[in-house]
C-alpha cells in the first residue's frame, strides 16, 4: 500500500463535507473493481477542516475503507 493513501493508484478516494448536515463522507473503491466501495461518515466541526486537519480526517477515514475493503 502506498504511504500517500490520498494518491494510491490501487483505489479512488471520495471525499465531501456537507457543511449542512456537519459531516464528512468519504467513499473508496478499488480501481480493479469498481463495484465494491467502502463509505465512512463521521460529524466533523468547522474548526475541524482546516485544510491540514480536513485532509489528516480524511486519510484516518480511507485507512479503514481500505482495511475494510482488504479484509473482506
Amino acid at each position: 500500500m502506498s504511504d500517500d493513501i490520498l494518491n494510491n493508484p490501487k483505489y479512488h478516494v471520495f471525499a465531501v463535507w456537507d457543511q449542512y448536515e456537519w459531516v464528512l463522507k468519504v467513499m473508496v473503491t478499488p480501481c480493479n473493481n469498481p463495484s465494491k466501495t467502502a463509505r465512512r461518515n463521521r460529524t466533523v466541526m468547522p474548526n475541524e477542516c482546516e485544510v491540514n486537519n480536513y485532509e489528516q480526517i480524511v486519510r484516518e477515514m480511507a485507512k479503514e475503507c481500505i482495511k475494510e475493503l482488504e479484509n473482506g
